[in-house]
C-alpha cells in the first residue's frame, strides 16, 4: 500500500499520510494562515528587499515553487511569477490551491500574475529567462529537526521515498544554480539558512539577513 494518497474532496485536494492517520491531510490555501499574514504585512518581507528597487514589476521565475508561498508574496507585490515545480504531487496540490484562490475576489488579481509550469527547472530554464530567478532549496540541513514544520516533514518524507526525486540541496541544486545564473537578466536570489555555507561556495554580491534565514543575491552578468 502506498503511504501517501491524494484525495479530492468537495473543498480541496489533500495529501493523506496513510502511515500516520493521526496527521491532518496536507493541502495548500493562499487565503488563510501565514500566507494571509504575509500578504497583509509586506513591509517585513526580506525577499522583496532582495529584489532591489524597480519602477516597473519584474518578471520572476520561482524555480523551486514548493508550497508557492514566496511566489504568492512576489505576486502580491505586482510582479509576474512563473512557478516551476518538478513534483507532480506537489504541483497538483499547488494547482488546486491556485484554482480555489482565483475564485476569491480579493485574491483573483494576484493569482492571475502566477503561472504554474510542471517540470524540471534545470530543463525549463534552457527555454525560459526572466529578470530574476529565485531558488529556495526546500530541505536544507537542520540540526533541530523536531522544529521542522509539518508540511516540511511530510514533503521530506516524500523525498526520501523517491517521489520527489533526488535531494535538491546537493548536485541537483548546484546544477540548477548554474542554469539560473545563465537565465536571469538581473539577479539570482537564493534563500539559505542563516548560517549555511554559500551555495556552490560562491560568495553573493549582496546578502539580506533575517533571524533564521538569509537571501543571497547574485547579480547577473547578462542584463
Amino acid at each position: 500500500m502506498n503511504r501517501f494518497l491524494l484525495v479530492q474532496t468537495a473543498e480541496h485536494l489533500a495529501l493523506h499520510d496513510e502511515q500516520h492517520p493521526e496527521h491532518k491531510p496536507l493541502f495548500f490555501d493562499f487565503s488563510v494562515g501565514k500566507t494571509k499574514h504575509r500578504r497583509e504585512h509586506p513591509g517585513k518581507e526580506l525577499l522583496l528587499k532582495a529584489l532591489g528597487k524597480t519602477k516597473n514589476p519584474y518578471e520572476i521565475i520561482d524555480a523551486t515553487a514548493g508550497l508557492g508561498r514566496d511566489a504568492f508574496v512576489l505576486a502580491c507585490a505586482k510582479h509576474k511569477v512563473i512557478l516551476m515545480e518538478r513534483s507532480p504531487i506537489v504541483a497538483a496540490l499547488l494547482a488546486d490551491a491556485l484554482q480555489r484562490a482565483e475564485q476569491i475576489p480579493d485574491l483573483a488579481e494576484i493569482i492571475n500574475r502566477m503561472c504554474l509550469v510542471i517540470g524540471d527547472a534545470k530543463e525549463l530554464l534552457t527555454k525560459h529567462s526572466a529578470d530574476i530567478v529565485y531558488l529556495d532549496p526546500m530541505f536544507p540541513e537542520r540540526k533541530k529537526t523536531a522544529l521542522v514544520k509539518k508540511e516540511m516533514r511530510i514533503l521530506k518524507d516524500l523525498l526520501e521515498q523517491d517521489l520527489l526525486g533526488d535531494d535538491p540541496d546537493t548536485e541537483q541544486l548546484l546544477a540548477l544554480f548554474t542554469r539560473a545564473r545563465l537565465s536571469a537578466r538581473k539577479r539570482v536570489i537564493v534563500k539559505r539558512p542563516l548560517h549555511a555555507a554559500y551555495l556552490a561556495d560562491v560568495k553573493p554580491d549582496l546578502c539580506y539577513k533575517g533571524k533564521t534565514s538569509r537571501f543571497d543575491v547574485y547579480l547577473s552578468k547578462i542584463g
